[in-house]
């Protein structure tokens, strides 16, 4: 049943300090004795005890206090007779080791008589060592009473922290009264999760506590575990100035921010559409399942903002992974399909390489195809031009089709004849022989014999029979004397009169 309370509730503790032995267990025996019962000779007492050159620190009677932890009630006015006698002034060690003792015996009255007392006149609480050992005895012995009170004891500190957060008017006086409420020394990890955890619908109160934790300068340690409750209370729209600048402080401290909160943050932000804050996340732990999806919601952002793609391309890289296939870049061309960017496909891998990553031909090839097909011909053959100077070997002769087809569909004819001019003359891409042919019909049909009979000459250079077909069949039907001739001369470049004219026929 502890087990089960334990993981449903945070307990409010903190990490107890270690137990130095300072004496042997020769004095053990003699504070058994001397104090197994009530102290009705102090004189006695205080002579014997003195004549052992016993010096009480508290490391000293917190070592003694476990030496007696077999005999609860020597135990118990030992510790009241050295605070009274002696003048000690016991730290909340001493105190926890007490409870322990009192409470694992059975000795219910007695411990909560000393709760109250470190709670009351020191502002001590209980620590995660006791109150475990101390819970899981009261509920084996059917303590139940005292079970229930004992977890009251933690919810009660907690609530007098949220009470305090929540009536400071500012965050000044918030300080001021976390500070009346003495509560440094019993501050743990679970306490202050717990405390945040309740704050979650104030997220400017839970950062003046977590502010005030760092200006006390405490030796209570902040964990990455605190630090992750903070960060999922601040992973609001309203505060991600606050957000990311904790999430800074974790990275300073080299802290991890825990899986499940870096689960709840991310879906949270790509939910609501912070984009830019969900990229800032994945930069701090860069998780491999989250590239695709976060570079997809990238590309669908209302507000596009391509730096982000080399922002998360550099930090999953810098962890020491990978991109060696092509899938990602072809979840992203899907998406951009879908949103109806794919015209940005170029810049979006530019970005990419921005951030160290190396695309191969095929990924170059799907950019120009991508740009084809949203009817940027321009901007495709000028990126195909580049990437071929760069050394990459492109499908030239499916890719200038697609340009091609894609210019003379817009009947931009004059242009796809360039287009082909250009890249032919540069040796960028050999044309397919469909290519040439395709670009002659439309030529023809609009009526641009001039760049049509400049196109044979192309093809016979690349090793192709000259496609006249069409230019034939125009000049019997429409054309003139001089097209017929001009048809000849073309023919002719580079070969004698009589065999261009043979092959007119």
């Amino acid at each position: 049943m502890l087990g089960h309370y334990l993981r449903k509730k945070p307990l409010l503790f903190y990490p107890s300090l270690s137990n130095p032995r300072l004496f042997s267990s020769v004095p053990a025996p003699v504070l058994a004795r001397l104090f197994s019962g009530p102290v009705t000779q102090p004189e006695k007492i205080s002579s014997e005890i003195g004549a052992l050159n016993l010096t009480f620190t508290p490391d000293s009677v917190n070592s003694l206090i476990l030496d007696l932890k077999s005999s609860p009630d020597a135990c118990y006015n030992f510790f009241n007779w050295v605070v009274e006698k002696e003048k000690f002034k016991p730290n909340s060690k001493c105190y926890n080791s007490l409870l322990q003792v009192l409470g694992t015996h059975g000795h219910t009255d007695q411990f909560w008589g000393v709760v109250g007392t470190m709670r009351k006149e020191k502002g001590y609480g209980i620590d995660k060592e006791t109150f475990v050992q101390v819970s899981e005895s009261f509920e084996k012995n059917g303590l139940n009473e005292d079970f229930k009170n004992l977890n009251g004891v933690y919810q009660n500190a907690v609530s007098r922290v949220c009470v305090a957060l929540r009536s400071g008017a500012d965050e000044g006086e918030v300080f001021g009264k976390l500070d009346e409420l003495g509560i440094e020394s019993i501050l743990s990890s679970d306490l202050v999760i717990s405390v945040l955890e309740k704050m979650e619908a104030s997220p400017r109160r839970a950062l003046f506590f977590f502010n005030w934790l760092e200006q006390k300068n405490l030796s209570f340690e902040i964990t990455s575990t605190v630090y992750s409750t903070l960060i999922r209370v601040l992973a609001k729209e309203r505060y991600i100035e606050e957000f990311s600048r904790i999430l800074q402080k974790m990275k300073d401290a080299g802290l991890k921010l825990e899986n499940d909160t870096y689960v709840k943050v991310m879906r949270r932000f790509i939910g609501n559409r912070m984009i830019s804050a969900a990229v800032e996340l994945f930069q701090f732990s860069p998780y491999d399942r989250d590239l695709l999806v976060l570079l997809k919601k990238v590309m669908s952002s209302k507000d596009f903002d391509v730096e982000l793609v080399s922002k998360v391309i550099r930090s999953y890289l810098e962890e020491g992974n990978s991109i060696e296939d092509t899938s990602i870049f072809d979840g992203i061309v899907k998406s951009l399909i879908s949103v109806g960017r794919l015209g940005e496909c170029g810049k979006v891998l530019k970005a990419m390489e921005k951030g160290g990553f190396k695309p191969d031909s095929a990924v170059h090839t799907k950019v120009v195809l991508g740009l084809c097909d949203v009817g940027k011909l321009d901007e495709a053959v000028q990126y195909f031009i580049e990437v071929e100077k760069s050394g990459y070997s492109l499908d030239g002769g499916f890719i200038l089709d697609k340009i091609i087809t894609g210019f003379c569909t817009r009947k931009q004819t004059t242009e796809a004849y360039k287009v082909l001019k250009e890249m032919v003359k540069c040796q960028a891409v050999r044309p397919m022989h469909k290519t040439y042919k395709y670009l002659i019909e439309n030529l023809v049909r609009l009526g641009s014999l001039k760049e049509a009979f400049m196109v044979l000459p192309l093809m016979k250079d690349d090793g192709f029979p000259p496609f006249i077909d069409p230019l034939v069949e125009y000049i019997a039907k429409k054309g003139s004397v001089e097209d017929a001739l001009g048809l000849l001369k073309a023919m002719t470049a580079g070969i004698s009169f009589w065999e261009g004219l043979f092959a007119l026929f």
